[in-house]
């Protein structure tokens, strides 16, 4: 972690930091559930995350288009069963030792008929290793498709992780970074506006008294709490 975004980690506690996380993954709807179940319990995110919180609902209350319901549905099956997809590499292990396995057993010469008479448990064993093997790779392509994708943060359309812009809106920097997009980091707006001018300004426009406000509120608790001990 670097030094930017330590003060910010420093001052959240562990519940905050799950927020943090959902929301770098673009779960928006997690963050909104989570924040209006537990609204009292996070009163001092409260204070800095507004921009957080409006864009998460902003999101959430986009159209989705069809394909985004299907990448929406992958994102959800891949978090609880993504865990299927891995199970081909223990699989597709598991026939190459066999395979090598009956390899040096065969004797040059012998009829596939005969090798499988003499060791048929094997055989069909490594068959059904290789069979299931396929089968996951094929199912689960269905939903790997959107593993590389996550909705934009400017317009909620699906797009490239690792993408500089959004395909759809073509937006810069569309993947949600907690640390660049709450007010703890509005300090550095102007490195930020040369990534994306609009959003970053629209930010500042709106937030930048809020910000002040909490900040001088953060500095007179700092200098009371020095002043006591």
């Amino acid at each position: 972690m670097d030094k930017k975004t330590r003060p910010v980690s420093n001052y959240l506690n562990k519940n905050y930091l799950s927020l943090i996380f959902l929301y770098n993954k673009g779960e928006y709807e997690s963050v909104v559930a989570e924040l209006e179940e537990f609204e009292s319990n996070y009163w001092r995110l409260l204070e800095i995350i507004p921009s957080i919180l409006e864009n998460c609902k902003n999101i959430t209350n986009k159209y989705m288009w069809p394909k985004d319901k299907i990448h929406f549905r992958n994102e959800l099956i891949l978090r609880h069963f993504g865990w299927v997809d891995k199970i081909k590499f223990i699989t597709g292990i598991a026939s190459f030792i066999i395979f090598m396995s009956l390899s040096n057993k065969y004797a040059e010469g012998m009829s596939f008929y005969a090798f499988l008479l003499r060791w048929p448990f094997q055989c069909l064993f490594l068959i059904a290793l290789i069979i299931l093997t396929y089968k996951i790779h094929v199912w689960m392509k269905n939903f790997t498709i959107s593993k590389d994708l996550i909705r934009c943060k400017h317009c909620g359309r699906y797009t490239y992780y690792m993408s500089p812009n959004c395909r759809k809106c073509k937006k810069a920097d569309p993947v949600p970074n907690f640390y660049w997009d709450c007010l703890v980091d509005l300090e550095n707006m102007i490195v930020k506006s040369a990534v994306q001018e609009d959003f970053y300004h629209e930010l500042k426009e709106r937030y930048s008294s809020k910000y002040a406000i909490w900040k001088q509120n953060k500095m007179e608790a700092l200098d009371s709490s020095v002043s006591d001990s």
